[in-house]
């Protein structure tokens, strides 16, 4: 709950926006909560892999191409 004063983070605000959605936040929100109780600013692709194992996540399904999940760009 935000206070009088109280700005809501950069995150908050795309989230309530709807510019990411709750799983985005749930790990953006892991990952600050990762770095900042290991007082680390840039944790290694290892320690992310385990964040993400924390959360939940697993292997479950076939390797897929990465291709599939490209962003289409957006004209300028």
């Amino acid at each position: 709950r935000r206070g009088p004063g109280r700005r809501r983070s950069e995150e908050r605000k795309a989230a309530e926006e709807g510019e990411m959605t709750d799983e985005q936040f749930t790990f953006l929100m892991a990952i600050d909560r990762y770095k900042k109780e290991n007082q680390r600013p840039f944790p290694t692709w290892t320690e992310v892999l385990e964040i993400i194992k924390a959360l939940g996540y697993r292997l479950v399904a076939e390797p897929q191409s990465l291709q599939s999940f490209k962003k289409e760009t957006q004209p300028v």
